[in-house]
C-alpha cells in the first residue's frame, strides 16, 4: 500500500475554471511547497473510504494519508494522475517521477481500523489529501482537496467522489 499511495502522491485536480498546466511545463518549487512544514494552529480531521458494491464500505484502514501543498505542480501532477476523477485504480497511469526534493514537502499520518486520520499543527492555506484503499485483489488511490484556516478544525471524507 506505501508504494501506490507514495506513487499516488503525484496527482491534483485543479478546481478553477482553466485546464490545470501540462506537468512537462511546470517545474517543482520547494519555496511555493514550504507551507506545507510550517506550524500552525489548524487541524483536519478525516475519514478516507470507497463504497463498493460486492464488498460495502472499505476504509482506508492502515493506510498512509499524505498532505500536500496546493501548488502549480502539485496540481499538474494530480491532474496526470487522477484526470477529472477523484478516485482511480492504481498502476492504471505511468506519469514520470517527482523531483527528488519532492518527498520532502509533504505530511504523512496512518489511517486506522476504520480509515481515520488527522494532521495536527496546520498551517492555513489549501491542500491536498491522497491516500489509497485496498481491496482483495486491487487498490483504489484517492484525492481531496481541503483550506485549512487558522485556529479551525476541517473535516473532511475523502471517498473519491
Amino acid at each position: 500500500m506505501a508504494i501506490v499511495a507514495a506513487a499516488l502522491v503525484a496527482g491534483c485536480v485543479s478546481t478553477t475554471t482553466s485546464p490545470p498546466p501540462d506537468l512537462a511545463s511546470v517545474k517543482f518549487d520547494p519555496a511555493a511547497s514550504a507551507y506545507v512544514l510550517a506550524k500552525g494552529d489548524g487541524a483536519i480531521e478525516g475519514q478516507a473510504y470507497v463504497r463498493s458494491v460486492s464488498n460495502g464500505i472499505m476504509p482506508a484502514k492502515g493506510s498512509r494519508v499524505i498532505l500536500l501543498p496546493v501548488t502549480p505542480y502539485h496540481e499538474a501532477r494530480i491532474a496526470a494522475i487522477y484526470g477529472t476523477d477523484k478516485a482511480i485504480e492504481a498502476g492504471s497511469k505511468t506519469i514520470p517521477n517527482p523531483p527528488a526534493a519532492f518527498g520532502k514537502y509533504q505530511r504523512i499520518a496512518t489511517a486506522d481500523d476504520e480509515g481515520r486520520f488527522t494532521f495536527r499543527n496546520v498551517a492555513p492555506g489549501q491542500y491536498f489529501i491522497i491516500t489509497s484503499v485496498a481491496f482483495p485483489k486491487r487498490q483504489i488511490g484517492l484525492y481531496d482537496r481541503v483550506k485549512v484556516t487558522a485556529g479551525e478544525t476541517t473535516r473532511i471524507t475523502v471517498t473519491g467522489s
